[in-house]
């Protein structure tokens, strides 16, 4: 179980660095954390725990305010220097087994600005911030955009991001009978790996029902402005 939340919070860091890199920061990665010191892209965090570690390092301990960190194995107090929890969610993981279930999308990998567009307008809704993808990540070759489209129009998508060993779904969106032929589109992108990520609530219910067993909980702090 520890081996496989270590996989998912390494692959989520490498999407985390990706973003940052987008964005102009460099992300450092250390022994037991991931680490970007400039500001973060919206939505995202500045740093990622790779291992279960009780003391949080240095650079975690002297962070500004607005300063991010999910905690990838649940195991750091943060609140004594100032951090509050700012949501717990569940990682998972999936087998490379076939999906099951048919699919009235048309499913792809975007590869320009104005699709990617198109995706992020689809994939925020109703949410009028800023958004934290930027068209430099659609050359990362081991990241990808995916896009499930019926009539022209982008119903549903997530992101698939590859590493050595597995490969993650993140910012899975559009109606629940859309996400059986995302997962299939995810496993084109990286056949034979295991699929990871994190869920709560409802949408960690749903991904059950695809096949996904929920590993260990993680929790993501921040040392908020008041």
């Amino acid at each position: 179980m520890l081996d496989r939340v270590a996989q998912a919070a390494r692959n989520n860091a490498e999407w985390c660095d990706a973003v940052a890199r987008s964005w102009g920061e460099s992300g450092v990665f250390e022994d037991t954390v991931w680490i970007n010191r400039g500001a973060a892209p919206p939505l995202y965090p500045n740093a990622v725990t790779l291992a279960p570690i009780a003391t949080p390092p240095a650079a975690i301990a002297a962070a500004p305010v607005d300063f991010a960190v999910k905690d990838s194995f649940a195991t750091l107090d943060l609140a004594p220097l100032g951090f509050a929890p700012l949501f717990e969610a569940t990682w998972i993981w999936r087998d490379p087994q076939p999906v099951s279930g048919s699919d009235a999308a048309t499913w792809r990998i975007l590869r320009d600005t104005a699709s990617l567009s198109r995706w992020d307008t689809a994939w925020r809704g109703d949410d009028n911030g800023p958004s934290p993808f930027r068209p430099t990540l659609l050359y990362e070759r081991d990241h990808a955009f995916i896009a499930g489209e019926e009539k022209g129009r982008i119903v549903a998508g997530c992101v698939a991001s590859r590493s050595a060993a597995v490969v993650g779904i993140s910012n899975l969106f559009g109606p629940p009978e859309r996400s059986a032929g995302c997962l299939a589109a995810v496993q084109a992108f990286a056949p034979g790996l295991p699929i990871v990520g994190y869920e709560t609530g409802a949408a960690l219910e749903m991904m059950k029902t695809l096949g996904f067993q929920a590993l260990a909980p993680l929790r993501v702090w921040l040392r908020d402005t008041g």
